[in-house]
């Protein structure tokens, strides 16, 4: 399969696609998890100020998220991911120089925004690569790039963490320089406009058959409701082990890093499966799992 504007064989532009995702969730938004003990110690707050923090960063992701396609569509998708790519790592990076919660709440909104526009982008330009009857898989690999992300923080930041009283600052700006060669593959793989042979632009009556379409609200409440669940626990995680369980950083650090390993072969597999069950009934599957784990 030919497509313009990429190197290589489709392989890339998903491969791609994966780090995008990887920067822009896994690496930005969930290496936060690990980061919470010592930022809250540093900063001389409680884990509702750390809550908010993390509320902030959803702000910027959910306006981001409302619009990432669109915006994909008017300015071209290239140029979109790499801004979000831009935006991303700046905001992370800047979120380690943080000297109060309004000012890394500001940051987060921005790495918010960042991450929406990377994961949107980036899924949505996996599945434009490749026929539709591969989609599941190629927007699987992509989402594959969140566990990525998760476990490289889970295996990097306790050492980091383990430097002194600095070193959440110093994951933080990790987290951003890891961002940043996210970005740098995904600038030489995508090297020009992303155009592609099984998608097309939208027009102005198929976005409101989008936005008017009840199956697309249905979605959107799940998603909310999923949302609510797990990125709780997410949020958390590290913070509850540590207290809670009296784990140190390093064990909490591991469990981060196999839950987010084992994420990397299962988004594929599901996506696999999607592709010959549907989407509905797998989907189903995967909530249920999700919410007895």
């Amino acid at each position: 399969m030919s497509a313009v504007g990429w190197r290589g064989s489709s392989v890339a532009v998903v491969s791609a696609a994966m780090l995008a995702v990887t920067a822009g969730l896994g690496l930005a938004r969930f290496g936060y998890a690990l980061l919470i003990p010592d930022m809250r110690t540093a900063l001389g707050v409680g884990y509702a100020e750390m809550g908010a923090l993390a509320s902030a960063n959803f702000v910027g992701y959910v306006a981001a998220a409302l619009v990432g396609g669109m915006l994909g569509t008017r300015f071209g998708v290239r140029r979109v991911l790499f801004a979000g790519l831009v935006i991303v790592t700046a905001a992370t990076a800047g979120t380690g120089l943080a000297t109060s919660i309004p000012v890394a709440a500001a940051y987060q909104v921005f790495a918010g925004i960042g991450g929406a526009v990377c994961a949107v982008s980036g899924i949505g330009l996996a599945a434009s690569y490749v026929e539709p009857r591969w989609r599941g898989l190629a927007t699987g690999v992509a989402t594959g790039g969140n566990g990525l992300g998760l476990g490289l923080s889970g295996l990097v930041l306790p050492a980091v963490l383990a430097t002194g009283p600095d070193g959440w600052r110093w994951g933080w700006a990790l987290l951003g320089s890891l961002c940043a060669l996210c970005g740098a593959y995904v600038a030489f793989v995508v090297r020009q406009e992303a155009r592609s042979q099984h998608g097309g632009v939208a027009s102005g009556g198929q976005r409101h058959r989008v936005f008017g379409s009840p199956l697309v609200w249905w979605l959107c409440a799940v998603y909310l409701l999923w949302g609510l669940g797990y990125q709780i626990f997410g949020t958390f995680f590290a913070s509850l082990a540590i207290a809670d369980g009296g784990w140190d950083q390093w064990t909490a650090g591991r469990l981060w890093a196999l839950t987010g390993f084992a994420s990397i072969g299962s988004c594929p597999l599901w996506g696999l499966v999607s592709d010959r069950l549907g989407r509905p009934p797998v989907l189903a599957l995967l909530l249920t799992v999700q919410g007895v784990a």
